[in-house]
């Protein structure tokens, strides 16, 4: 037997879920997951501009927040 759910996700549940999905993906250092859910024109900003990039095609900032902070992981 299947059982439909004919409740819809409330704005909260679909952010609280998807929020859950990232903060999953850093601490287990899954960078692939990260870059998903990155926005296309998202980008990472750096100390020299020269060095500014695209975040989808360079996770190194969410890398480097990881190594530095190994066992703190985000909630």
């Amino acid at each position: 037997m299947t059982t439909l759910t004919t409740e819809a996700l409330t704005a909260d549940e679909i952010v609280t879920s998807s929020a859950r999905k990232q903060v999953d993906a850093f601490n287990s250092g899954d960078w692939e997951q990260m870059r998903a859910w990155l926005a296309p024109d998202s980008a990472t900003r750096a100390w020299n501009p020269a060095e500014d990039r695209g975040a989808r095609e360079d996770p190194r900032a969410l890398q480097g927040w990881k190594t530095a902070f190994p066992d703190a992981p985000a909630r």
